[in-house]
């Protein structure tokens, strides 16, 4: 079965309709975005065709989108849902750092840390000289 979309004269612009729908998908300035338009959500299914109206309502012509289309776009969709994802995650351990450092400044444990770890310097360097 494949889907069509039409991209017909409307009184806004240009609009994009989906076959025998009351509505408009979109409505556009432009027949080129209107038709730009029209060919994404045609790329959104595996048989999908475009047909082209003029200012009058008469068909111009069509274009037919097949497999190839579809698998090319999903691919394209895998990988910015997967940039998208790897981002969220960052940002969100980014989020959680920034809070462990608030907890720790409010809690005074940066100051009690650096006081460990002197300590723990000050001992290895006192083992060192012993063992000379």
């Amino acid at each position: 079965m494949r889907t069509i979309y039409h991209v017909l004269p409307c009184d806004d612009g240009w609009a994009v309709k989906i076959n025998k729908a009351r509505r408009a998908s979109s409505v556009h300035k432009t027949r080129d975005s209107a038709l730009r338009a029209a060919s994404d959500l045609a790329k959104s299914h595996p048989k999908s065709q475009v047909v082209i109206h003029k200012s009058t309502g008469e068909i111009v012509g069509d274009r037919t989108f097949e497999y190839r289309h579809y698998k090319e776009k999903r691919k394209i969709r895998t990988v910015v849902s997967r940039i998208r994802r790897t981002k969220l995650k960052n940002l969100q351990k980014e989020y959680r750092r920034r809070s462990e450092r608030r907890k720790a400044a409010m809690l005074g444990l940066a100051r009690k840390k650096r006081e460990h770890y002197r300590r723990r310097q000050a001992a290895r360097l006192a083992a060192q000289k012993r063992s000379r």
